[in-house]
């Protein structure tokens, strides 16, 4: 299967508010500061100790507001950065379907969501945006139970890129590490804090004389209100313990007990509620303690008793600290949570009570009932079940490191006992690879291999094949291409899935790519492909999208073949932007580049960068799509709109893993000065790439950099010179060929000997170029190289060499070199040549910011040009524009 998250593994009751009952008292001056905070801030701060009515407070807001409540509850488990952004968007999806639906997608398909959680976040705040939701309140409950700085740095740059409708309430225990003095000169942050929460004297008498049916003298009141500090964990224990005594001297002394007391009043008070149930009760609620959320079915595995769910529903009434959770109307069985409070001070209970083997036994099966990933591991470690434990994380383990959750799956191995970790493969497979996602590949190999020593010796094929294919991982990560063909093709001979077939051949295609064997890059393509489109596999559907990808189209196969596949691919897919529809437009766009359909190529291209922007960028792709642009910008010699694009993207390519790339970008920028005569500029950018450091470099920026070299001798005449470098580029070419997706060496060198005066070396260089690019169907190969390449092919005109296919390109280039003005028929009204360009963007459906984007304007400019495009088609509006244009056959010209 493909890296799809379980949303199963998310129990649906943390995304849900807990039910606000009828003995709640809600504060009216409490609720309008709250509400009125709500409507105006960015971030609302609920911050105060346990048991001061946070989560009652945010719940309450439902009631109070006219603003719909989107609400996520943290657990323990939900400490790491995938788990909390796939929460995120399940509570939005949930409120605003299908808000979240794309950063899903991103989830799932990015090969390291949680090192991009910007593009995530951004990607979700689009949707939401797109969804153009009233405004809201999202209330992230127990949020002191996150401790990654990972997290808190993604919700801070969330926060600080709010878009207006959301409201974020965040409950705390403690002040979280979040930009809060920031939010607050900004005047965007509200913090109510215990001061805030208390009961005041009046609060206490109208709980209890309206919500609870008790009438309590003012003294009383005042005791407890003051003995309680207005907390109102305290006060409910107290209107627990004075439901049951009737007497009023009784209920006298209780208060005086209370307001005597010496201890921690919860503890007091906790010990009171508890001893005045039925034994057969107490023990229920100490047993149950060890539930995050409790349901009779949970119940009754855990304790063994027939009747638990007929205790539960006693301490329900008895107003025993639970709190519904979700809607009750709708729920196949009652789910409750215990007062955080009240639950740690029965687990207290539960130690003393109980011997450690009853607790384990406890929790041994609990884990055994639970559904919960994170709560049958939680349970099967605090039980010391390790094997039981051991085969859980090894269940679970591997899916969650598909998510990106290696941080939660480290946290669970670091639980386990050292010397149980080493005997056991799995573990040490998960570890390693732990490691590896982390990018420390030193510490994960031994593992990796440990791991591969121990399942072969146990002769479990399934763990050694998956610990081999993470090895080829690794050695590829240290560009040992030796050691990883060699593992490739053990792998190979072993039973696998069609994802695993499909991502060992695909991953064996790069590697022999740089090796130069063409012959196996070839045949694993075509298996490839083959086993995709038969299986119609999610997971190696994802792996093509994103590496079959132009230099793979070069080989002997031809590029037939490899569009055909992504055809077939997008045949199937929606008109819905996803990751694989982007990656497959942005293929297919550079492949109808290579092919010479130009103007089919830069639409794909568009697309493809329009849906990269949604999921807020993606290198794989972006390097397909950014080939073509910059092409169909050099083809018409426009090199403004050239230095424009690359400018516009240059960060990427220095930011990102697309650096390896660097100085072929580099080149291709200046070799458009150099067409354009900037000599000044090409000095420039040559010493530019001349300090520019690449780690582990490859072929093709070597070769870009002996292209510099070239270059920079024949702006200056050093012929010979010039000579030699690209005769050496040339040879490095025949050993890495796919430099030819970037540049083609032999253009160069065929053109310094038309320079020289050697038109016949020109055209014995010229031949047989032009005659592959014939054979192969690939025009775009000579396009890319720009204007200076004319004078080469004029000469072949002249020759006769390969003349239907040199013609072909000689018309191409003109077609984009002059766009000429054309005029509107029954008007004597012309649209101008930039007029066309923009017409041309407008039938895309391009926004005036896209069109100034494309066009290297400002988007006034774009307005402008827009506003003279409309009066002269006599419309108003862009769609009458485009509607018009296409009755007057406007382009088709």
């Amino acid at each position: 299967a493909g890296r799809a998250l379980h949303p199963d593994w998310i129990p649906l009751t943390k995304v849900m508010p807990p039910q606000v009952g009828e003995d709640i008292l809600l504060r009216p001056h409490l609720s309008e500061q709250l509400v009125r905070a709500v409507k105006q801030k960015r971030l609302i701060l609920i911050s105060a100790p346990a048991g001061s009515g946070k989560t009652i407070t945010a719940a309450s807001l439902q009631r109070a507001a006219e603003l719909p409540l989107v609400w996520l509850a943290l657990d323990e488990e939900d400490d790491d950065l995938i788990s909390f952004m796939w929460l995120l968007a399940t509570a939005l999806r949930r409120r605003f379907s299908p808000s979240g639906a794309k950063a899903m997608s991103l989830l799932s398909d990015l090969p390291n969501p949680a090192g991009q959680f910007k593009r995530v976040l951004g990607v979700l705040i689009n949707e939401l945006l797109a969804a153009d939701p009233e405004p809201f309140a999202f209330v992230v409950d127990d949020y002191h139970l996150v401790k990654n700085p990972a997290v808190h740095q993604a919700l801070a740059h969330l926060l600080d890129h709010l878009p207006p409708p959301w409201h974020f309430v965040i409950a705390t225990r403690r002040e979280p590490p979040l930009p809060l003095a920031r939010l607050r000169a900004r005047g965007q942050l509200a913090v109510f804090d215990l001061d805030a929460l208390r009961f005041k004297k009046e609060d206490v008498q109208t709980l209890f004389r309206e919500r609870l049916a008790l009438s309590l003298p003012p003294d009383h009141v005042q005791t407890l209100q003051m003995r309680t500090e207005g907390w109102i964990a305290g006060i409910r224990l107290v209107a627990n313990t004075l439901q049951t005594i009737e007497d009023g001297e009784k209920r006298r002394a209780f208060v005086e007990q209370v307001a005597a007391a010496d201890r921690h009043v919860f503890d007091l008070l906790a010990e009171e509620v508890l001893q005045r149930q039925p034994e057969s009760l107490q023990a229920f609620l100490r047993e149950t303690s060890i539930l995050r959320e409790l349901t009779p079915a949970l119940c009754e595995a855990v304790t063994g008793r027939a009747d638990a769910g007929g205790l539960l529903d006693e301490a329900v009434r008895r107003n025993l600290f639970l709190s519904a959770v979700g809607p009750f109307e709708s729920a196949v069985s009652p789910v409750y949570r215990y007062h955080d409070l009240f639950a740690r001070f029965l687990r207290h209970r539960l130690a003393q009570r109980e011997d450690e083997a009853h607790v384990r036994e406890l929790h041994r099966r609990a884990a055994v009932a639970e559904t919960t990933p994170g709560r049958v591991v939680r349970h099967y470690l605090a039980a010391e079940a390790w094997d039981a434990a051991g085969e859980a994380v090894a269940d679970y383990g591997r899916q969650m490191l598909a998510e990106g959750q290696s941080a939660r799956v480290a946290g669970w191995l670091s639980a386990f006992p050292e010397d149980f970790l080493r005997q056991r493969p799995w573990l040490n497979y998960l570890k390693g690879m732990c490691y590896a996602d982390g990018g420390d590949f030193v510490r994960a190999a031994p593992l990796l291999e440990q791991a591969r020593r121990q399942f072969g010796e146990k002769g479990v094929e399934e763990g050694e094949t998956a610990t081999m294919v993470s090895l080829v991982y690794a050695s590829i990560a240290r560009h040992d291409f030796a050691r990883a063909a060699e593992l490739i093709d053990k792998v190979l001979a072993r039973p696998l899935s069609p994802y695993e077939r499909v991502r060992a051949h695909i991953n064996r295609a790069w590697l022999m790519l740089y090796q130069n064997r063409w012959d196996v890059v070839d045949s694993d393509i075509a298996e490839a492909t083959e086993i995709t489109l038969t299986s119609e596999d999610v997971g190696a559907i994802n792996v093509m999208a994103q590496q079959l990808t132009a230099p793979l189209v070069l080989g002997r196969r031809g590029i037939g073949p490899v569009r055909r596949y992504h055809e077939t691919i997008l045949a199937g897919l929606g008109d819905e932007p996803s990751v694989v529809r982007a990656g497959t437009v942005a293929a297919l766009s550079n492949i109808k580049l290579l092919q010479g359909e130009i103007e089919e190529a830069v639409k794909m291209a568009r697309e493809a960068r329009a849906m990269s922007v949604q999921f807020g960028g993606l290198v794989w792709m972006d390097m397909a799509w950014d080939q073509v642009l910059l092409a169909d910008a050099l083809i018409g010699a426009d090199y403004a709109t050239f230095e424009g694009r690359w400018q516009a993207r240059l960060a990427a390519y220095e930011e990102t893993a697309a650096r390896q790339w660097l100085i072929v970008y580099l080149y291709l920028l200046a070799r458009a000065q150099w067409m354009k005569g900037d000599e000044e500029q090409v000095r420039a950018l040559a010493r530019r790439a001349e300090a520019t450091e690449i780690a582990l470099e490859p072929p093709e920026s070597l070769i870009a950099r002996q292209m510099f070299a070239a270059l920079l001798a024949l702006q200056t005449g050093e012929y010979r010179k010039a000579e030699t470098l690209l005769l050496d580029a040339v040879r490095g070419q025949e050993r890495a060929r796919h430099v030819r997706i970037f540049f083609d060496a032999r253009f160069m060198l065929a053109h310094l000997y038309l320079a020289w005066e050697r038109p016949d070396d020109a055209l014995a260089i010229l031949q047989p170029l032009l005659a592959t690019l014939s054979q192969e169907g690939a025009p775009g190969l000579a396009l890319q190289e720009g204007p200076y390449v004319l004078p080469l092919l004029e000469l072949a005109a002249e020759r006769g060499i390969e003349p239907a296919f040199v013609q072909n390109l000689l018309r191409l280039f003109d077609r984009k070199r002059e766009i000429r003005p054309i005029p509107i028929p029954g008007t004597d009204e012309s649209l101008t040549p930039r007029e066309v360009e923009v017409m041309s963007l407008l039938m895309t459906g391009a926004t005036n910011k896209e069109i100034a984007e494309e066009l290297v304007i400002t988007p006034r400019t774009a307005r402008a040009h827009v506003s003279n495009i409309l009066g002269k088609l006599d419309v108003s509006s862009r769609t009458e524009a485009v509607a018009r244009a296409h009755e007057l056959s406007l382009l088709g010209r």
